[in-house]
């Protein structure tokens, strides 16, 4: 008994289950990339309130006098940019997504951040990665099936079949 009470406590004492891990690494921010991201956070911020003060202001009162015949290219293109939306996700992603997995860390070197971090390496970093390439196919498997089926919507009728089918 006192030999295999001996092989469990060296089993568990063994060097690669309690001893000290190496030591945390971090990456500090800059002031010039804090200030870079807050000049962009604000930037997009005023781009989105023009862009709605400007459909406020142009498209929400001509939309009620729009016979429905005249509201076909308004819903064209919104369906077509809530269906193109998802592709953002692997635009910004997958490129820094390539970058850290090259590099074998994340953040990716000269990678911009805005608060300290930690570097983070080996089977993480894998599965981090691994679930944003699988989240980035799941993002242009909807966008190209949603594109597919924009044919069989009737929002893609023609104006003179659109007019032909509010007479009925």
């Amino acid at each position: 008994m006192p030999g295999k009470l001996s092989k469990l406590r060296y089993f568990l004492l063994e060097k690669r289950y309690f001893a000290p891990r190496t030591p945390v690494e971090f990456i500090d921010p800059t002031p010039g990339d804090i200030r870079r991201y807050r000049t962009q956070v604000i930037a997009a911020g005023v781009v989105v309130v023009l862009l709605y003060l400007g459909l406020k202001a142009y498209v929400a009162p001509r939309w009620h006098a729009m016979s429905v015949c005249e509201q076909l290219p308004w819903d064209r293109a919104m369906l077509i940019v809530a269906l193109l939306s998802p592709l953002l996700f692997p635009l910004l992603e997958l490129p820094r997504t390539l970058r850290r997995l090259r590099a074998g860390q994340s953040p990716g070197p000269g990678e911009r951040i805005v608060r300290r971090t930690r570097v983070v390496r080996g089977r993480s970093l894998r599965i981090s990665a691994s679930m944003v390439l699988a989240a980035s196919l799941v993002c242009i498997a909807i966008s190209l099936w949603g594109l597919y089926r924009l044919k069989a919507t009737p929002v893609f009728l023609s104006v003179a079949a659109c007019g032909e089918a509010s007479k009925d």
